[in-house]
């Protein structure tokens, strides 16, 4: 993708300093974590990427486990979103149906401020 949008400036790329698997984005002032979820467990996720990455964010964003859920620790939001195409054969082999859905989200100064399911 990179070098195909390289001519757009207003695409900006950012690299992955801590691990390829873990993006830690600043969007207005707040720090936000992007895991694929699969090497992460939900009631230690805020926890490990805090002390990986020595930084503190307001949401981690993750997938893997196929379906809706959002959870607070610590005041940091955990949003999982859903699979873009439902129930596939992984998911069926693990026991994960969900419908086809994500997830928009609203972001301004103050954190989030609103979240959009939307149903495929």
């Amino acid at each position: 993708m990179k070098v195909r949008l390289e001519q757009h400036k207003n695409i900006v790329f950012h690299d992955n300093n801590i691990d390829s698997e873990i993006i830690v984005a600043n969007i207005l002032g707040h720090n936000y974590f992007a895991v694929h979820g699969h090497l992460d467990g939900l009631g230690k996720v805020v926890q490990d990427l805090t002390m990986m990455t020595r930084c503190f964010p307001t949401a981690v964003f993750l997938g893997h486990f196929h379906r809706n859920y959002e959870n607070e620790i610590h005041g940091v939001d955990i949003i999982m979103n859903g699979s873009f195409g439902g129930t596939d054969d992984y998911a069926k082999d693990h026991r994960l149906t969900s419908k086809a859905h994500q997830k928009l989200l609203w972001l301004d100064e103050n954190g989030r401020k609103g979240t959009f399911y939307i149903k495929f």
